[in-house]
Order: structure tokens, then sequence, then C-alpha cells
């Protein structure tokens, strides 16, 4: 079901819902973690290909090419992309099997204007926007023609070896054509693995990468913290259609947890945070 386009949603379980409102924090997990194996591949092998093709009748230039664009693939591997998802769309089945507990858990619906101003902290960290599933050329041709701009002042092997760092924050936005029916919106922060300082906002807070552990793996995260901006970043609460948590319930740990402080008029299931029930015939 497609939202207003204002919230965007993010599907999670009863167990991380609590934890993101009760610390007002959201995890950006590895990317490479993800159940995408292609993360972040997809559009820079698609930009590799678009330049081999403009290569092709100079073999010198396409080998060295060739060489240095997988050197700067190994030599970027200790930078990380982190990421956290959201979808357009509202009361999703999909959404609500895959990441919610097959529809026991719950949709949390972020402001996306506010999600938004992310692009105004560091333009070679953190990024936010929409994931591009079919209509790529555009996004891609610009980068490419980027790059090929720079072969009149650099050496192709140059170019080459910085391809990966220099568009590191734009190839997590392409997604394999199969997951389009996610409707896709994500957060992502890139840094080195180590002890990193990540940019933040007066508003909002990035830890440094922190692990946890999940389906037998190690997962390398980072907090984002919203904690000053609580009361006006989430919109909506939807509980999922096999969900067992109570509207009622999620009023007071709401309130508990101090989204509620201050408010003039006082505070019900219906503002200011609406809180609803999914209205899918799951179960």
């Amino acid at each position: 079901m497609k939202g207003n386009g204002k919230i965007l949603y993010h599907y999670c379980s009863v167990e991380t819902f609590f934890n993101i409102i009760k610390g007002a924090n959201l995890w950006l997990s590895d990317i490479a973690k993800s159940n995408d194996y292609q993360e972040c591949m997809v559009c820079r092998e698609i930009v590799n290909e678009r330049i081999k093709e403009y290569l092709k009748n100079d073999i010198k230039s396409m080998e060295a090419w060739e060489n240095w664009y997988k050197n700067g693939v190994e030599v970027n591997s200790s930078i990380r992309t982190f990421c956290v998802c959201f979808s357009e769309s509202e009361d999703q089945l999909s959404q609500w099997r895959g990441y919610a507990q097959d529809g026991k858990g719950i949709a949390i619906g972020f402001d996306k204007k506010i999600l938004e101003e992310l692009n105004l902290i560091s333009e070679y960290h953190i990024a936010f926007g929409k994931v591009i599933y079919n209509k790529s050329e555009e996004y891609v041709k610009e980068i490419v023609d980027d790059n090929i701009q720079k072969f009149e002042y650099k050496g192709v092997g140059h170019v080459a070896l910085e391809l990966s760092q220099n568009y590191r924050m734009k190839f997590p936005f392409i997604k394999n054509p199969g997951f389009e029916e996610e409707r896709e919106w994500r957060a992502v922060v890139c840094s080195q693995v180590g002890n990193y300082n990540i940019p933040s906002s007066d508003k909002i807070l990035f830890s440094k990468i922190k692990y946890r552990t999940s389906n037998d793996k190690l997962i390398p995260y980072i907090e984002m913290n919203f904690e000053k901006i609580k009361q006006n970043i989430i919109k909506e609460i939807l509980l999922g259609p096999k969900s067992e948590v109570e509207i009622e319930d999620v009023v007071n740990f709401l309130k508990f947890c101090g989204y509620y402080e201050n408010v003039e008029g006082g505070y019900n299931s219906n503002s200011p945070i609406s809180i609803k029930k999914s209205v899918t015939s799951y179960r």
C-alpha cells in the first residue's frame, strides 16, 4: 500500500521497536551483511562496463583500466558502507513478512523531510535518498561521463584506482530490480573500519563503529541517535497484522520514553503520533 509521500516506514521486530524508541537510536548495519549480496556492486560494475566499452578500441588504456580498477576495489575494501532502510509503502504485506516477524512486528513512520537533512551533514560520509531499481541510465551516465572527462587530465589507471573511493556515496543507491517492490529509501554512512569519528549535526549524532551478533554473524554497525528531535521525527506507528502489542501499551510506552513531554492539548493514539493497527488481512 502506497504511503502519503511524507512518511517513510521502518519495518522491524517488536524487540527492535522497543530499542529504537527507548534509546532514540537507529542502527546502520554493514551493508555487506544484508540479504542482497550484490549491494553496492551493481552500480559500480555497470559503471565499470560502460567505461570499458568506451575504451574498447584502445588496448593499452583498457588494460590499465582493468588492472587499476581491481586494485581500487581491493584498496577500498576497508571502507565499509553502513545502511538503515525505509520503505515508501505503508502496510505492505511483503515488508511485514520479510522484516517484521512475519507480521508480528511494528512499522515506525519517520518524517522524510527530517531524514533528508542528513544530506547536509557531510557529503563524503553521509547520504540519504531513494533507491533506484530500473530507471538508472541517467544516474549511471553522470558517473561515467564524469570519469571520462577526467581522462583529459589524469591517467586512465589513476582514474580507475580512484573510482571506488570517489563514488562510494553513489553506489549504494542502485539495487537489483528484483527488490523493486520494497520501494526503498536509505540512510548511508561510509567509514573506515576502526575507531573513527563519524560527522554529526546538532540534531542527529552518529556513534563510532560498534559490533553485534545476528544469525551467527558478527555485524559492524553505527548508531544514529535522534534523541534531540525524537518528538518530531516519528509521525506514525503501525502494528503488524499479527501483532499482539496493544495500542494503549504503545501510547504509555511513548509517554514513559519522553515522546509526549510538553505536548500541548494532551495526547492519545491519534495525536501527536498516530498509532494504529494494520488493515492487511494476514494471519
